[in-house]
């Protein structure tokens, strides 16, 4: 689906895939936008192609690889994808056949989200420890976030490298400063409080607007917030009737479009340079199930992936 293209506000379609087992499922754009790769609650990592009618790698025999954890979330580089385990660890593996296993990091408990720089070399991790932590891929040092009360839900890394976003099971959303490892500003009471990431009404998954970081989105129950970086400032709000379990924000590549996705299956897009509070799309999932991941295809506005709770993937 081109976003672009779809300005008549009427439902989209969209054919779900069987990736995983029925449980929290991830995915992550490689190869350019050309691949993604899935990972879920059944131990295993699997590579299928970002166009929905290219059948071509569903028979590539090394398209599917077995790790030791069960998986939360899972990004990657041109070399390395990295899993947020529930053995309180991240780990890496070799982009070319899932060998070479290595522990990233370390928490006290199971790991929740990750996000990476666009470059490769930044990795933010969170945790149910009520922790976040920022690791530099080529030296490996750690810088570790303290101050929610509760388990992290999800991890941004702003573009410019200057702040870390997270949001907590403490219903809060805070900005931290990735030098100083203070926080610099934060929202209580995005959503509902709980005491677990598995539990949580929202995943509160927070983005920055992508091309030079001076907005950041921050999901509430029933709207995305649109902030302006430093003074954190209401700019905007993505409000809609049918919006009343926000779970995931995420801002197109270009900035251009945002999509968001909540815990009833309802994914709508709004053009972010249009006066037009209307969404230009929308996809309401047949079962009503979790959106788990919702992510658009790197360098492009056209197409957008997601996940649900069952296991399942769809591109739109």
């Amino acid at each position: 689906m081109a976003a672009e293209d779809n300005r008549s506000n009427d439902n989209v379609e969209c054919v779900l895939r069987n990736g995983h087992c029925e449980g929290h499922t991830d995915f992550t754009f490689i190869a350019d936008g050309r691949k993604l790769m899935t990972c879920g609650l059944d131990m295993e990592v699997r590579v299928w192609p970002s166009d929905d009618n290219d059948d071509q790698q569903s028979t590539d025999d090394n398209t599917s690889f077995t790790i030791a954890d069960t998986a939360y979330a899972i990004v990657a580089n041109s070399t390395e994808f990295f899993i947020a385990c529930d053995s309180n660890s991240v780990k890496s593996y070799a982009m070319a056949d899932g060998e070479n296993e290595t522990t990233v990091c370390r928490f006290t408990t199971n790991a929740t989200h990750l996000d990476i720089s666009a470059d490769g070399k930044w990795l933010a991790a969170s945790a149910a420890d009520f922790t976040l932590k920022l690791i530099n891929l080529e030296t490996k040092d750690q810088t570790c976030f303290e101050g929610h009360a509760a388990p992290v839900l999800s991890v941004a890394l702003d573009p410019k490298r200057q702040f870390i976003a997270s949001s907590s099971c403490d219903g809060s959303v805070r900005v931290w400063n990735a030098e100083t490892k203070t926080c610099v500003h934060y929202w209580s009471d995005c959503f509902p409080k709980s005491n677990d990431f598995e539990n949580s009404k929202t995943l509160g998954r927070v983005c920055w607007e992508p091309t030079s970081g001076h907005l950041i989105a921050v999901p509430h129950i029933d709207r995305v917030d649109v902030h302006r970086r430093d003074t954190w400032d209401l700019v905007t709000t993505y409000r809609h009737n049918r919006l009343d379990e926000v779970s995931i924000a995420t801002y197109s590549s270009d900035g251009k479009y945002m999509a968001v996705g909540t815990s009833d299956g309802v994914v709508m897009i709004w053009d972010t340079v249009s006066a037009n509070a209307e969404p230009i799309a929308k996809f309401f999932h047949n079962k009503s199930l979790r959106i788990t991941a919702l992510k658009w295809m790197p360098k492009s506005s056209t197409q957008l992936c997601f996940c649900d709770i069952n296991g399942q993937f769809g591109v739109l």
